[in-house]
């Protein structure tokens, strides 16, 4: 929070550089939304980029060899060889990353509290606000079971869109 502080914030500092205001990041939509999209990806980044650096580890460095004894340049054996074998990982990471990004509820409780005027409310955060701040158990677990049967459509629906492009070895 104190990146986006409109007074004291560091990117007010950096945009002030180069003659830039700072936004309205907590009063005016979609600023707050933008903010949390900033602050997703800045979080999940260092994932990512462990688990494509294992991927790519793993790729073995044979098919490469064979690949340029063979002529192919740096950027044929990324897309022919380096790529293809990344596939199941870029799935995994799709579906985590989706399923992450719709359970979304630590980052907008403790940066934008749902506002404003609800505009970074997700159903994650409305089962915390049913069942915990009114009182309304049942009424979130209703909201929790709707986030569920979501959450499970969209596993499978990039189950089977995704997998079947997706090549094991």
């Amino acid at each position: 929070m104190y990146i986006f502080n409109p007074n004291i914030g560091l990117l007010r500092t950096v945009l002030g550089w180069f003659g830039l205001s700072s936004p309205p990041w907590f009063t005016q939509e979609p600023w707050p939304l933008i903010m949390i999209i900033i602050v997703t990806l800045w979080k999940h980044i260092g994932y990512v980029a462990l688990i494509y650096l294992a991927g790519l580890q793993s790729v073995p460095q044979d098919l490469r060899d064979a690949a340029a004894l063979d002529g192919a340049g740096t950027w044929r054996v990324f897309r022919a060889i380096v790529l293809p074998l990344l596939g199941p990982i870029t799935f995994f990471l799709l579906i985590t990353l989706t399923l992450s990004a719709l359970q979304s509820f630590d980052l907008i409780r403790s940066m934008t509290n749902g506002g404003p005027l609800g505009s970074t409310k997700t159903l994650m955060y409305q089962v915390y606000v049913e069942g915990f701040q009114i009182g309304r158990g049942g009424y979130g677990s209703a909201v929790a079971t709707i986030l569920f049967v979501i959450l499970l459509v969209v596993t499978a629906i990039q189950m089977k869109f995704v997998e079947r492009r997706v090549h094991y070895q």
